[in-house]
């Protein structure tokens, strides 16, 4: 494929993506963009500014929050609340927060989710995306309702933002809804990209 074809069609791709704003699936092929590096900070789910504490891991802390964040899309986080309380009458949301290991912080342009392995009713459907350079003001990055997640297990779902984020070396999700308002959330990863979707010509 000759350069200027590649250049319109990168350019073509990318109006297509911020006209729909749907997820992305990149090709498996494609080296379009790089993972940030971040380890886990802290998680936890928030009422009224509150901490609320009516849950526990799945299997023990074999399923813990970190493991969203250790690079293995085949380690879940899975959540249950106890007394069958729903998601939506527990909590306004649930948050996982991230610090990167780039000292001078990271400009974001898009990032992954991958599901879990099974039980696709527990999915996150609706969240916020922050970055901060404290880990107390926070400035929103991206959000979503009622995404259009697979339903296909271990399944890796990209969303690329329009254009660079700021730089940051705190970054939070806030779960706010799950696909069914049940009492088990889980999620097997999260990748946050720092290429934007306009070099992919030059991959």
């Amino acid at each position: 494929m000759n350069k200027t074809l590649k250049k319109t069609l990168s350019i073509i791709l990318t109006i297509l993506m911020l006209a729909t704003s749907i997820p992305f699936a990149f090709a498996a092929d494609e080296k379009a963009h790089d993972a940030v590096a971040v380890e886990f900070a802290e998680s936890g789910f928030i009422k009224d500014n509150q901490s609320v504490n009516q849950w526990n891991y799945s299997s023990s802390y074999a399923e813990g929050p970190s493991n969203m964040l250790d690079g293995d899309q085949y380690s879940k986080f899975c959540v249950v609340i106890y007394s069958n309380i729903a998601f939506s009458d527990l909590c306004d949301y649930y948050y996982v927060t991230a610090k990167t290991t780039d000292e001078t912080g990271v400009s974001i342009s898009g990032y992954q989710f991958t599901t879990g392995n099974d039980a696709p009713e527990r999915d996150p459907v609706s969240w916020k995306f922050y970055g901060s350079n404290d880990n107390i003001n926070w400035t929103v990055i991206d959000s979503k309702e009622n995404a259009d997640i697979s339903e296909d297990r271990n399944s890796e779902v990209n969303f690329m933002l329009g254009k660079n984020s700021e730089n940051y070396k705190y970054f939070r999700f806030e779960f706010k809804a799950l696909r069914e308002d049940q009492t088990t959330f889980q999620l097997s990863e999260i990748v946050l990209f720092e290429q934007h979707i306009a070099e992919f010509e030059s991959c």
